[in-house]
């Protein structure tokens, strides 16, 4: 019996036209290697339109190519970059937490955290794990410049974190006198400082308390089956990946 060989227009346009495709349909006959091969073209797919910075469509590829299990991790860890730059701040979060389930000493990912909680409403937390960053490496001019950016952001933060702030502000100084942000923090520190503070509303009990869910904890978008376990491939890949590439404010 001969095999049905679909035309090469057909399989390309497996290729050209994703949005009409769900899930990979692999070929009637193929090898589970031709099929994992597939996968990892939409994951190469994906990474084109991703340097294209057309990041809604390396998304729908990095999904597909995540049914290859030894590419997974990678792509996972684009997909939630693709969510950061397109402002899906909901699910980049989910995902940012999952990978440091995976990998929670990777301060890279912490950082990349904290500043997708200060932009999907949660700045009270994204301070606190600044607040963090700052005690293991007190002179990150990058750590310093984010803390004080987002103290200031709200009156009620600089009341509670001033004596905090004031202190990060002198180190700041002394770290990078050239720094270009500098002057804009000074400016709108001094006008803060001139508030009295009972003029301050305090920060809620709620916000309080939502700043203290632990930053691994949290659900991943996508379901169980299609999280496959980790592989000494797939976790070197996704800490090469993640340590390269910090989001940052």
């Amino acid at each position: 019996m001969k095999r049905f060989i679909l035309p090469a227009m057909i399989i390309f346009s497996l290729f050209t036209s994703l949005g009409c495709v769900s899930k990979p349909i692999p070929i009637p006959g193929d090898s589970p290697r031709t099929i994992r091969n597939i996968y990892i073209e939409y994951m190469n797919i994906g990474n084109t339109f991703f340097k294209l910075e057309d990041y809604k469509s390396a998304a729908e590829n990095y999904k597909l190519a995540m049914h290859n299990k030894k590419i997974y991790w990678a792509c996972y860890y684009k997909l939630a970059l693709c969510y950061v730059y397109t402002s899906s701040w909901a699910n980049a979060e989910s995902m940012y937490k999952q990978m440091l389930k995976r990998d929670p000493d990777n301060s890279s990912l912490k950082a990349s955290l904290a500043y997708i909680y200060s932009m999907n409403g949660n700045v009270l937390k994204a301070i606190k794990m600044y607040a963090s960053f700052l005690e293991e490496q007190p002179e990150n001019e990058s750590y310093l410049e984010n803390y004080l950016v987002l103290i200031l952001s709200e009156k009620k933060y600089f009341k509670k974190y001033r004596t905090a702030f004031e202190e990060k502000l002198e180190k700041l100084n002394e770290v990078n006198p050239e720094n270009k942000n500098l002057t804009k923090i000074t400016e709108k520190y001094k006008e803060l400082a001139e508030i009295k503070e009972e003029e301050i509303e305090d920060i809620s009990e709620e916000e309080e308390l939502a700043s203290e869910e632990n930053e691994s904890e949290g659900e991943s978008e996508l379901s169980d089956n299609d999280n496959p376990e980790s592989s000494e491939e797939a976790q070197e890949n996704t800490e090469k990946e993640s340590s390269s590439e910090e989001i940052s404010q």
